[in-house]
């Protein structure tokens, strides 16, 4: 056995179980969940963010006060947590049965006691933003657990049978919402209107790993390693990741909305703009050399596969070349992203081009969207093209020897054992 075909052998029996448990958890899916129901509205605060970029630079006529395009951005971007104490506790009570618009009301409520500072009475308007999204996800969470534990020990006002049901359940969710309220009043006033502060004191050096070259070449190995099993690593690693990636771009995208640095070099939109180019694996390279090949199944392969590629989509490689359970193909598959990241990651660290700040869907066509989500920087499109390159050429030999295999195949010879 290689010493490939042994990391593929660990990582099916081992690894992935393992990471499958973790990420079918369901505090873990609410919070993923939850928090994705934020990027649509980080989607429409980042079209105005570029759109005053472009304004900015000469790119758009000034048609219009270029302040006023911030209007937008403070209503998505500076409401974010809202957003995520709604969904993550909507999508926790209905894994728990529990009455999902009660437990978003109770959230809601208890998040927003939270962001009043308990010897002013003044509101932490900042708080709703970016830098209340961890508290709006421990509030989501720790609401939806109290209600579901007051429901299971019936701790519950219980009405007659013939109360209107909408009368009823707003009784029953009386005393768990007088449970959070004095819990969220007590720490409001030993917080002293500092909960969300605190609480990336505690956090923030977790989520920090996420933001430095090693955690961001983690993060691409163990993605593509996951899949190359035949497992959806982007799903598993995201159950974790995502939340911190949301917080890294909303950052990124206020800062930059401000005219500020940009504080992080990680964020929502890295990986799909800079190195899963064609989805993971940075399978768009190999797509355009199996076009070319040699080997009739690779040259219909590459057809097949480079529509759905040019938008991140390449279940046709991953399983039609295949990569899963290849030791052949496993390698640049695993080590390609893996090097794109690390070399995107210095990059942007060096200031030579810009940080992600600009929410975009995933699926947009690979080098317009490095271009878009780095807020209009024309070198992350120059370097989009240069990774291209360097990716097919890290394929190139790889798949000289599949493409070896399959002519001998075709031949009639019996083929090594090359996958």
């Amino acid at each position: 056995m290689t010493t490939v075909e042994a990391v593929l052998n660990f990582t099916a029996r081992r690894l992935a179980p393992v990471l499958l448990k973790v990420s079918g958890n369901q505090r873990l899916q609410a919070v993923r969940n939850g928090a994705g129901l934020a990027l649509p509205f980080a989607v429409i605060g980042s079209l105005f963010i570029l759109a005053r970029s472009l304004l900015m630079a000469g790119w758009l006529p000034a048609l219009i006060d270029e302040q006023l395009l911030l209007v937008p951005v403070l209503v998505s971007f500076g409401g974010v947590a809202v957003v995520v104490v709604l969904g993550t506790s909507y999508n926790l009570a209905r894994l728990r049965m529990v009455d999902e618009v009660g437990a978003m009301l109770m959230a809601l409520a208890v998040f927003l006691l939270l962001q009043i500072d308990g010897r002013t009475l003044a509101i932490d308007f900042d708080g709703l933003g970016y830098r209340g999204i961890f508290t709006a996800i421990g509030v989501a969470l720790v609401t939806v657990e109290v209600y579901h534990y007051c429901l299971s020990k019936k701790l519950v006002i219980r009405l007659p049978a013939g109360v209107p049901p909408a009368v009823a359940r707003s009784f029953t969710a009386l005393i768990p919402f007088a449970v959070l309220t004095g819990g969220g009043w007590l720490l409001c006033l030993l917080a002293g209107g500092g909960v969300n502060g605190w609480l990336m004191a505690v956090v923030g050096p977790v989520i920090g790993l996420f933001n430095t070259l090693p955690g961001v070449m983690a993060i691409v190995f163990f993605s593509a390693l996951i899949w190359s099993v035949g497992i959806h690593g982007d799903d598993i690693v995201e159950t974790i990741t995502f939340p911190a990636m949301l917080y890294f771009l909303a950052a990124n995208a206020m800062a930059g909305a401000a005219g500020q640095p940009l504080p992080y070099i990680m964020a929502h939109g890295f990986h799909s703009a800079f190195v899963n180019l064609g989805g993971t694996g940075a399978t768009l390279s190999p797509v355009l050399l199996m076009m070319r090949s040699k080997s009739a199944r690779l040259r219909q392969l590459g057809r097949t596969a480079f529509p759905s590629g040019c938008f991140g989509i390449n279940e046709p490689v991953t399983f039609g070349l295949p990569v899963v359970l290849n030791p052949v193909a496993v390698v640049p598959y695993v080590l390609v992203p893996t090097l794109l990241a690390a070399s995107t990651y210095l990059l942007i660290d060096h200031g030579l081009i810009t940080a992600p700040c600009i929410a975009m869907p995933w699926t947009m066509p690979t080098v317009i969207e490095s271009f878009v989500v780095t807020g209009g920087d024309w070198r992350a499109a120059v370097w989009c093209l240069a990774s291209l390159v360097l990716s097919a050429l890290a394929y190139h030999p790889f798949l000289r020897r599949i493409e070896s295999r399959d002519r001998e195949e075709q031949e009639g010879v019996s083929p090594g054992k090359n996958g």
